[in-house]
């Protein structure tokens, strides 16, 4: 079984620099995107996007966290069992 992807990203918006790369990431991986978990999210991304409080995450998972400005993200990451990948 391949390894479902998902990124982390505080606030996912149209348009800006951190949102935008990790859209692009997404459509590199495919299938193996899972989604993004994220603080906030644009009206129109919303349906992209698991809050941080929603987020079901398997051990055999990779997270992807864009590290961009302070958030919640960081903590939360800190207890998840998961591979974890910084992007900074």
């Amino acid at each position: 079984m391949t390894a479902r992807v998902w990124q982390l990203v505080p606030v996912l918006e149209e348009g800006d620099a951190i949102g935008d790369h990790a859209r692009r990431m997404a459509r590199i991986l495919g299938d193996r995107h899972a989604g993004f978990i994220v603080e906030r999210a644009a009206p129109a991304l919303k349906r992209l996007t698991t809050h941080i409080t929603n987020a079901e995450v398997e051990p055999g998972d990779i997270l992807v966290y864009h590290v961009a400005l302070a958030s919640q993200l960081g903590q939360w990451l800190r207890t998840v069992q998961a591979r974890r990948v910084i992007d900074y």
